[in-house]
């Protein structure tokens, strides 16, 4: 257990308060100069003007860090927000506390457990699905380290909806498997084609579709559009994970859907979910 991880598990309130430090961190020590060529590679941010090279591709850069403020300032309304913090705890979110932490899920670690007992009806859910079973291969990206427990929320949300089917998918096959009333399949969600293969493979919709897979405002997106297809009327799709730094594109997205989703985001200090209520199938 490395010192992020033990952080994690024993200080929670104190990893989630220290997100911005480790954004910090990140940027200035976690990453790496590389030689590319900004104009061809982000072409469709480039300036449709002459000059030099050094100048077009700064202003590249420029529209590339800028796009999403832009977009936001056309949005007349704002994604409401509210802070995890003030939902009111309850039995069924210290069950789910108590649960995700019987399985070593991480989602207590940052109080999604106060999310979900609001909004998961027991009585009502016949079908979950959530996309990420947390891999614990490192060669994978967006995985839980040697230490994670694929799975382990499915497992987790089986106790707390024992009516319900639950699914899974994830880019790992390795960590594929069936329990009783758990199934999981493979999905990559950066691929188009992996997604439209995955959607077809229902005949029926879901209640709950939770996105806890890549962490990346494309594959977030993507989770938009596997809901337009499969999630039912009045049903959930729960993103997870959202970067601070994303609400902006993600703010975006949702308002290009705004007809199919009404949105609500729910914050902690170190990053946010969000929760897309279907509107119409």
């Amino acid at each position: 257990m490395n010192f992020k991880q033990f952080i994690k598990k024993y200080f929670p309130k104190l990893f989630n308060n220290s997100g911005p430090m480790r954004n910090y961190i990140n940027k200035k020590f976690r990453s790496e100069y590389i030689k590319i060529n900004i104009i061809k590679e982000f072409f469709e941010y480039s300036p449709n003007v002459t000059g030099t090279i050094s100048g077009r591709s700064k202003n590249t850069i420029f529209s590339i860090k800028n796009y999403s403020p832009v977009l936001n300032s056309l949005i007349k309304q704002p994604l409401h927000q509210q802070d995890i913090d003030e939902i009111t705890p309850s039995n069924e979110s210290q069950l789910l506390k108590e649960l995700f932490q019987k399985y070593k899920s991480d989602k207590a670690t940052h109080n999604y457990h106060l999310v979900y007992a609001k909004y998961l009806n027991q009585q009502k859910i016949k079908n979950l699905l959530e996309i990420g079973l947390g891999t614990n291969n490192t060669e994978i990206m967006s995985n839980m380290s040697k230490l994670g427990n694929p799975g382990a929320s499915l497992f987790a949300f089986r106790d707390f909806l024992p009516q319900s089917e639950i699914w899974g998918a994830d880019i790992d096959e390795k960590i594929l498997f069936q329990d009783k009333n758990i199934n999981t399949l493979y999905l990559d969600q950066l691929d188009k084609i992996s997604i439209q293969e995955f959607i077809t493979k229902f005949s029926f919709k879901f209640d709950v579709i939770i996105d806890d897979g890549f962490h990346s405002i494309i594959s977030n997106i993507n989770s938009i559009f596997i809901a337009k297809n499969i999630l039912v009327e009045d049903g959930l799709l729960i993103i997870e994970d959202i970067r601070l730094d994303n609400l902006p594109l993600l703010n975006v997205a949702i308002n290009l859907v705004k007809e199919d989703f009404e949105a609500k985001i729910y914050k902690n200090p170190n990053m946010a979910v969000a929760v897309l209520k279907k509107l119409n199938d």
